[in-house]
């Protein structure tokens, strides 16, 4: 297996709000905070502006301190700024003047939690989740936030309590991805390679070039994806695509919390299908847990009626190559029963990952059997994922008793029989 080589290229992303970007810091290595959320503050005005709320993370580590900008919907400047270290959360209160209000009730507050990366129990498995940020206020207060600028899956509606997975850095251009005979999908399969990882976060755009490089033939599998190129582009070599939120086999989680601060409902995603499926599970306090399946385009109400609702965006993400098993040839008789455990999984055809190439059908003499249609003696799959029944029928053996006798003749060897005893006449016997 030869692994590919080409360049990904990585840029932010077309509607990235470069109006807002002035308003961030940056790091340690001059590289600007990157903006993953933009929200107006309901309930809030400036100057008689729209309060806005940006919200940044480090390129360089994301899934730490969140950095948090007040702003109007004008981004004539930043009225407040605070970073909001994991594990911790920052109440905001805008007044009028863009200053925070002295001395806050709760109903004029905007709270912002930001809930680290860490471990949890899912159904009696350990899994890791990546980081999420909340925005919440008092219901009741007349306060909330929608969005104006996201990633994944932004609703327009008013949010008492918004909450979104942060970016991260981790993510994959290419995926190799395992199907099984029952359609499920694994991102973990032994025979698949690593994946291809981008250097870049959460949303941003990149440009793989010369793409089809990186379809790889994989010993008694195929690739299950389109025969033609899996470029995107004018020029027929390259793809564009997105650093999607989600891969198969990771989890995420969205933490929601009570005012004071214990939590309400953990709700956890999982991407179970390239179509854009996900399990959403909720994890409440007492540890009960439910678990729905979330097709492409829809949502769903836990019993609690929390909506379930599925934050993957159908958009040109990351590269999936998608491997199925190859087929096998099974030996069967004529009424079709299977007769031997002798089914050799199809070749890889080594110049196309999609193809099987010719395969030799078992020799079955040593039991028995021999090819009824001796042009199957070499099978060239059609489907390379499906199974060929080659049809064998029995080796006809006659026995047959054929009798068989000898006659034994008794002499001297020099042929003198003077003188000497007279020798027994022959005899002929049965064998």
């Amino acid at each position: 297996m030869t692994r590919a080589k080409s360049t990904i290229n990585v840029f932010n992303p077309h509607n990235y709000p470069y109006e807002a970007a002035p308003l961030v810091g940056h790091n340690s290595q001059g590289q600007a905070y990157y903006i993953f959320q933009i929200v107006d503050l309901n309930g809030s005005t400036i100057y008689d502006q729209q309060a806005r709320l940006v919200l940044a993370v480090d390129p360089a580590n994301p899934q730490g301190t969140v950095y948090v900008y007040i702003t109007n919907d004008g981004y004539s400047r930043k009225y407040q700024q605070y970073a909001i270290e994991p594990n911790a959360y920052r109440d905001i209160s805008v007044s009028r003047t863009g200053a925070p209000i002295k001395n806050p009730t709760r109903s004029q507050i905007y709270r912002i939690s930001n809930t680290a990366p860490r471990e949890l129990n899912l159904d009696g498995k350990a899994i890791k989740v990546p980081a999420s940020l909340s925005i919440k206020t008092l219901s009741g207060s007349g306060l909330s936030s929608s969005p104006i600028y996201g990633l994944g899956n932004q609703n327009n509606i008013k949010y008492t309590d918004k909450v979104d997975i942060t970016p991260n850095n981790q993510s994959s251009a290419i995926e190799y991805i395992y199907r099984d005979k029952d359609g499920n999908y694994d991102n973990y399969a032994g025979f698949l390679p690593a994946n291809v990882p981008v250097s870049g976060i959460t949303g941003q755009d990149f440009l793989i070039k010369n793409v089809d490089n990186y379809k790889l033939v994989l010993k008694g599998h195929y690739l299950t994806n389109h025969q033609g190129s899996l470029a995107n582009t004018s020029n027929g070599k390259d793809y564009a695509g997105s650093i999607s939120q989600f891969q198969i086999g990771q989890y995420y989680q969205k933490t929601l919390y009570n005012w004071n601060r214990s939590i309400n409902e953990i709700l956890i995603y999982e991407l179970i299908s390239p179509d854009g499926t996900m399990k959403i599970s909720q994890i409440l306090p007492n540890g009960a847990t439910e678990t729905l399946v979330v097709p492409k385009g829809s949502f769903k109400q836990f019993s609690n009626k929390t909506y379930a609702r599925k934050p993957f965006v159908n958009t040109t993400s990351s590269v999936q190559l998608i491997y199925a098993d190859l087929g096998h040839i099974i030996p069967v008789d004529r009424n079709g029963h299977v007769i031997s455990t002798n089914q050799p999984i199809y070749n890889n055809d080594l110049n196309n990952p999609h193809n099987a190439a010719p395969t030799d059908s078992p020799d079955l003499t040593k039991e028995g059997w021999v090819l009824l249609n001796p042009s199957q003696a070499t099978i060239t799959p059609a489907d390379p994922g499906k199974d060929t029944r080659v049809v064998y029928v029995k080796l006809a053996v006659n026995e047959q008793t054929i009798p068989v006798q000898q006659t034994v003749e008794y002499r001297y060897a020099d042929g003198v029989t003077t003188g000497r005893p007279i020798l027994p006449q022959s005899d002929v016997q049965k064998v």
